[in-house]
């Protein structure tokens, strides 16, 4: 079957453009040509049409191969550019091939013809393919090095081998108080905290190594010789056959402040002398406190669930469950006194102050109220 060819022949002569089209055919080519032999037809020739290869006479009447040569150099394509000349000597086929032809042939010698233009077509077709890759590993890099940089954590590349640093993004600038310059090339050891960092690096690696995704927490050293808390996460990648290690470090300093405020507050609610209840917007029990069990005798896990009025007594006045819904519905703090039953049915009397626990965007969420077991002498003073 025969390859299908593009060319385009700047050629005076018909006759000699004739035999060059019978010499490819006679080599296997299905050869489609066009033959110009002015430099404005070339010009045109070569803009419109997607040739395959060009063949180029050295010297004709109205035009020369050095301006052909020319202008095909300007118009940036890449196909094979093939002298094919009675006339061109040694010295200036090699003047051509420095100036951007691939190859020449002697026309008395046109038995080279097809040997050269199956060569310059293979090596376009790498030059194209090498092209190809080049751009795709370019436009490979352009996004992974936008993925880098957009995420939160400060992320590390690494030789897994040597533990060199090769890559990393502003984050991790941000997190060890150093420049990008400053942590590359440098090793992975060097992050941590010294009596650790072997450890550390150990933790990382199993990490990486590692089906779960839970990371493990390690400390860093900025710039300034202040440990950092941070949650650590690894996988393993090979990029360019080399293997690497892609390391993420989070900055849990603030999490870890925030969770020792909470364990704080939750063990004051917890160790609270006062009775405290949080109900959802539907009046449902989603928390209490010891001191509500110990007022109430309804345990953590009875009252949650239930609504408050498992406390009802019915000795309170209606109009003061109506006054307190609709204060703290409308956003607003309710006091007053609830006249309540125990688990065991004693009636006990309460103090208690209602408000509403709002979002960031100010929707009601949940309700606490907070109340005080009234004894005899106290309810008599009010």
């Amino acid at each position: 079957m025969s390859t299908p060819l593009q060319v385009l022949i700047a050629e005076d002569c018909e006759e000699d453009a004739l035999l060059l089209l019978r010499e490819l055919r006679k080599g296997g080519y299905d050869a489609i040509s066009e033959r110009v032999e002015t430099p404005e037809g070339f010009r045109e020739a070569l803009e419109r049409g997607a040739w395959d290869i060009i063949l180029c006479d050295y010297t004709f009447p109205r035009f020369s191969g050095s301006e052909a040569l020319k202008i095909f150099k300007e118009s940036g394509r890449d196909l094979p550019f093939i002298f094919v000349s009675g006339t061109i000597g040694e010295e200036s086929a090699v003047e051509a091939m420095k100036a951007g032809a691939h190859d020449y042939v002697i026309k008395s010698r046109l038995t080279r013809l097809c040997p050269a233009v199956e060569r310059e077509l293979r090596e376009a077709a790498d030059r194209k393919a090498g092209r190809e890759a080049e751009e795709a590993m370019r436009t490979s890099e352009n996004k992974y090095r936008h993925l880098f940089e957009a995420l939160s954590d400060a992320s590390f590349v690494i030789e897994e081998e040597s533990g060199r640093i090769i890559d990393t993004n502003a984050q991790a600038e941000i997190l060890l108080g150093k420049t990008r310059r400053e942590i590359l090339g440098s090793n992975l050891v060097g992050l941590f905290e010294p009596q650790s960092g072997l450890a550390g690096v150990a933790s990382l690696h199993a990490a990486a190594g590692s089906d779960q995704t839970g990371g493990c927490e390690l400390e860093v050293i900025r710039s300034d010789g202040r440990p950092v808390p941070v949650h650590a996460s690894a996988s393993r990648l090979e990029l360019y056959g080399r293997r690497l290690v892609l390391a993420l470090l989070r900055d849990v300093s603030e999490r870890n402040r925030m969770d020792e405020q909470l364990r704080q507050l939750s063990q004051a609610v917890e160790q609270c002398p006062v009775s405290i209840a949080i109900t959802d917007t539907a009046g449902k029990i989603t928390y209490v406190n010891p001191r509500f069990s110990a007022l109430t005798g309804y345990t953590l896990e009875e009252a949650v669930g239930k609504n408050p009025r498992i406390l009802k007594s019915g000795e309170t006045p209606p109009e003061t469950y109506r006054e307190m819904w609709e204060a703290i519905t409308s956003g607003k703090e309710w006091r007053g006194r609830f006249h309540n039953r125990r688990k065991n049915g004693e009636l006990f009397w309460e103090s208690a102050l209602i408000s509403p626990i709002l979002s960031k965007a100010g929707k009601i969420t949940h309700y606490l109220a907070v109340e005080v077991d009234l004894d005899e002498g106290e309810r008599n003073d009010q």
